[in-house]
């Protein structure tokens, strides 16, 4: 078992190369969310993942709410682990680590610390986790992304585009009302 100082590599984003912005792809994903907030907040977090599969290339995506009324349950998943929405989380997973920094993490090879991913059996060459701001000091959830494949890495570039995309669809979630409820 690897500990959590090894896996967190965070800090590497900032010496990585970053790709130029994607600004197709990136328009792509902002009419993902648009479109979806006709049909409600539940299309809008589904578009979310879609629209971070678009942008960064990763395998799995998925959407993890935070708070009293929302245990640590991945709601939406899209992409290779699908199968596995509605998991609900141990008290130590990488989006209660994410939640705690309040600012974006990347970490390789998670399931090497985080037992319930282990238990997945697919591997995770890279997670990127994207805070959901509900305001600009309150955080809502995660979305989260996982790279499968050995050797690919995420870089600044998903970071800034990830982080776009989010403040997009969580704006749309409270446009909708969703935090009413939540």
């Amino acid at each position: 078992m690897h500990t959590l100082d090894e896996i967190v590599i965070t800090r590497e984003l900032q010496s990585r190369f970053a790709r130029p912005a994607n600004l197709l792809n990136e328009s792509k994903a902002e009419k993902l969310i648009h479109d979806a907030a006709q049909q409600g907040p539940y299309a809008t977090l589904r578009s979310l993942c879609k629209a971070g599969r678009l942008l960064t290339g990763a395998g799995t995506v998925g959407v993890s709410l935070a708070g009293p009324q929302h245990p640590a349950i991945w709601q939406i998943v899209e992409g290779q682990l699908r199968r596995h929405e509605g998991l609900t989380l141990p008290a130590n997973s990488l989006i209660s680590y994410t939640l705690d920094r309040y600012t974006p993490q990347l970490m390789a090879h998670p399931e090497r610390y985080f037992d319930y991913l282990a238990a997945l059996n697919t591997p995770i060459a890279e997670a990127l986790i994207i805070p959901l701001h509900r305001t600009p000091l309150l955080l809502c959830g995660v979305v989260w992304l996982f790279k499968h494949e050995a050797g690919t890495r995420f870089d600044l570039e998903d970071v800034r585009a990830m982080t776009h995309i989010a403040q997009l669809a969580s704006t749309t979630l409270q446009t909708q009302g969703f935090f009413r409820n939540n």
